[in-house]
């Protein structure tokens, strides 16, 4: 079966489930969002949710697809779906209601996330962004709900607070630089489960063993680079000059110029791991190299 025989089949099965095993069926809705954001990438996702409720759980078809190939029926995807037996988290129903308030109650709440541009491009016609200058990067805005949860900012939710794109990007901006991002030294490793980092104290003289490392338990993640306080500090430990390349859409690795080994190590991981699993691309960032140099980000082009 094909995909889009897959997702078809998906929404009838889940039609079928409400009716036979839910309680007061025709209060409840199942919507084809359509593609959406989900761990930088573009996503198809499936909504249900009570008529009452503003928002409701999600069931991505392109992960249960996957499952779908390996040999489990639609019938025992739909069956075992957790979310037939959660409840919306109350986060995000407050969130939701901060939204309704306006601007003045969630500007606070904005924050900057860098997209990939290329893989994203559909989801960008839908919501306000910019381009980081020099990069194949976009910036995009999200409300921040807690350390692990966002709601990404759409064209939808700019109109009803009646503010640009400019605006959301100086409020988000400025939310970000208040922040104390986590900025730590350690080893460079490589794990089963792909590049890990050993954590450990900076030195004092630069030790081409240690590099630095940017990245958040917050949902900015990478976006951490565009912090004043981060590149500061990292400027300091390496110079004016430097590279980095994302870890993952959480981690920022930042290397010494003069550490020539691991530029060039960094280089073949990255052209390897567009190979990668399905999985672990989703939650890679790019699989560019960037330099900073003259206090600004732009992508390392190699000398052929």
């Amino acid at each position: 079966m094909r995909y889009e025989e897959f997702k078809e089949e998906l929404i009838r099965e889940m039609r079928m489930y409400v009716l036979l095993h839910l309680d007061h069926p025709e209060k409840y809705k199942l919507e084809d969002a359509g593609k959406n954001y989900k761990n930088n990438r573009e996503m198809d996702i499936i909504c249900v949710r009570r008529e009452q409720d503003q928002i409701g759980l999600c069931i991505y078809p392109e992960k249960e697809y996957e499952e779908y190939r390996k040999g489990r029926t639609v019938q025992e995807i739909v069956k075992d779906w957790p979310g037939w037996r959660q409840e919306c988290p109350e986060k995000y129903v407050q969130a939701v209601r901060q939204v309704e308030q306006g601007w003045s109650r969630t500007k606070d709440m904005l924050m900057l996330r860098l997209i990939q541009m290329e893989q994203n491009q559909n989801f960008l016609q839908k919501v306000p962004w910019r381009k980081l200058d020099g990069t194949d990067l976009g910036i995009m805005y999200q409300m921040r709900i807690d350390t692990s949860g966002s709601i990404a900012v759409t064209n939808v939710l700019a109109k009803l607070w009646k503010v640009g794109e400019e605006e959301l990007y100086q409020a988000a901006w400025q939310n970000l630089q208040e922040e104390d991002c986590i900025f730590s030294a350690g080893e460079v490793m490589q794990g089963t489960a792909g590049v890990l980092m050993r954590e450990s104290a900076p030195s004092r003289a630069y030790d081409q063993s240690l590099c630095y490392m940017v990245y958040a338990d917050r949902p900015f993640g990478t976006a951490a680079v565009l912090n004043l306080k981060v590149m500061e500090a990292a400027e300091r430990f390496f110079g004016k000059r430097f590279f980095l390349f994302p870890l993952d859409t959480e981690r920022m690795i930042l290397i010494h110029e003069m550490d020539s080994l691991k530029i060039k190590g960094t280089q073949m991981y990255l052209a390897e791991r567009k190979e990668e699993d399905l999985e672990y691309r989703e939650k890679s960032l790019s699989n560019s190299m960037y330099v900073w140099e003259d206090g600004k980000l732009s992508l390392f082009r190699a000398h052929r």
